[in-house]
C-alpha cells in the first residue's frame, strides 16, 4: 500500500519537473527570438494650402436675345405693292418709305370727293348770300351749310387715304422682317414689314417662383449675358441689367417674367442662343477647390504626419471653391489621394502645391 502511495507522489513530482523545464525553455525562446515591430503603412498624398479668394455665388439660365421694340408696318389702305423698297437688314428712319400700294383708285376718289365739295361750296355761298338778306330761312341755310361741311370732310379724308398709299416707317430702326414684295396685296392692318431697334436688345427669362423675391427685393446683381463660342466666332459676353420684373406668378406655371437689358448690344442680334449669369451673392475668405472634397463634401488635412477629418459639407461655397472654417487657414489639406484614407492613417506628402 505504501508503494503504490510512493509511486503516485514520485510520478507528480516528475511531471511538476518536465513541466516547470518546458516554462523555462518557452521562456528563455521568447526572450532571446528577434521581434519585428509592425508599423502602420503611409499613403502618399498631394497637399495645398487655402488661398484667399473672393467666392461668388450664381445662377446660371438659357434664354435667347429679342429686340425690346419690334415694330410692325402695316398699311391703312388696301390695294396692289407697285413698289416695295426695302430688304432685310435695311435701316429705315421714321417716315422713310416702306412701299407703296397703287394710288389710282385713291387718287379718283379724291377727286371725286373734290367735285363734290365744290358743289356744295358754291351752293353754300350762294345761300350764305341769301342768308344775309333774309331771302332764306335758317333751316335751309344750316342744310346747305351741313351739306358743304360734310363734302369737305369727304374731300379730306379722301386725300389722307391717298397719302396713306405711301406706307411709312412709323420709327427708325432695322427691318427685322419682310413679309410682302412687289406686286403683292396690301391688306389693311396686315404687315408688310417689320422693323426692331437692334441697339436695345433683351433677354426674356421665365423664372419659377422661388427666385421672385431675389428680384423683387430692390436688391442689385452682377449679370453676365453670353454668347457661347461656336466653330467660327469667340465666346462673347457683356453686362446687363433689369430691365423689368414681372409684378406676379403665373399661378399655372408658377413662374415669372424677369427682362434684361444688355448693356453693350455689338455681337448680339435678336434670336440668339445665350447664356445668363447672375452673381447672388459673395464672400471673401481662405478657399479651397472642390476637388479637394470628398462626395460627402468632408475633407482632410494633415497634423503631425496623420490624416484629420473635417467636415466642409455645410460651408459657403460655389461651384470652384469651399471657405474653410476659421483657423483653418494655414493646414495642409489633401487634395490628392483623400478617396482611400481614414481620420487618423500615416500619410506621406508627396507633392505639397
Amino acid at each position: 500500500m505504501k508503494s503504490k502511495k510512493l509511486k503516485s507522489v514520485l510520478m507528480y513530482i516528475i511531471l511538476f519537473i518536465v513541466f516547470i523545464a518546458l516554462f523555462l525553455a518557452l521562456r528563455y525562446f521568447y526572450s532571446t527570438r528577434t521581434v519585428t515591430a509592425y508599423e502602420r503603412p503611409t499613403s502618399p498624398v498631394s497637399v495645398t494650402t487655402p488661398e484667399v479668394r473672393t467666392v461668388t455665388r450664381s445662377i446660371t439660365f438659357s434664354s435667347s436675345v429679342e429686340a425690346d421694340d419690334v415694330i410692325p408696318v402695316s398699311p391703312y389702305v388696301e390695294g396692289t405693292i407697285i413698289d416695295y423698297l426695302v430688304t432685310e437688314g435695311d435701316y429705315v428712319n421714321e417716315g422713310d418709305v416702306i412701299a407703296r400700294i397703287d394710288p389710282e383708285p385713291y387718287r379718283l376718289q379724291r377727286e371725286q370727293a373734290r367735285a363734290a365739295y365744290l358743289g356744295y361750296e358754291s351752293a353754300y355761298e350762294r345761300v350764305e348770300k341769301l342768308h344775309q338778306t333774309d331771302s332764306v330761312s335758317q333751316q335751309d341755310y344750316d342744310t346747305v351749310k351741313a351739306q358743304r361741311d360734310a363734302a369737305e370732310a369727304q374731300l379730306e379724308l379722301a386725300e389722307l387715304q391717298l397719302s396713306y398709299a405711301d406706307v411709312t416707317a412709323h420709327s427708325s430702326g432695322t427691318v427685322f422682317r419682310t413679309l410682302s414684295s412687289k406686286g403683292g396685296t396690301a391688306a389693311k392692318g396686315t404687315p408688310i414689314a417689320v422693323i426692331a431697334d437692334l441697339d436695345d436688345l433683351v433677354v426674356n427669362l421665365n423664372l419659377g417662383e422661388q427666385y421672385f423675391t431675389l428680384f423683387t427685393s430692390g436688391a442689385e446683381y452682377e449679370i453676365t449675358v453670353t454668347r457661347p463660342a461656336t466653330a467660327y466666332s469667340e465666346e462673347l459676353s457683356t453686362t446687363a441689367h433689369v430691365k423689368s420684373v414681372s409684378p406676379y406668378v403665373d399661378p399655372t406655371s408658377r413662374n415669372f417674367r424677369l427682362y434684361l437689358s444688355l448693356d453693350d448690344a455689338a455681337g448680339f442680334n435678336p434670336g440668339m442662343y445665350v447664356k445668363v449669369t447672375i452673381s447672388i451673392e459673395e464672400r471673401t475668405g481662405y478657399a479651397l477647390e472642390k476637388s479637394a472634397l470628398k462626395l460627402d463634401g468632408s475633407a482632410y488635412y494633415v497634423e503631425d504626419g496623420t490624416a484629420r477629418y473635417i467636415d466642409l459639407s455645410d460651408a459657403y461655397s460655389n461651384d470652384d471653391y469651399v471657405l474653410v472654417p476659421e483657423g483653418y487657414e494655414d493646414r495642409l489639406f489633401i487634395t490628392r489621394g483623400q478617396s482611400d484614407i481614414f481620420s487618423g492613417q500615416g500619410v506621406n506628402i508627396v507633392e505639397e502645391n
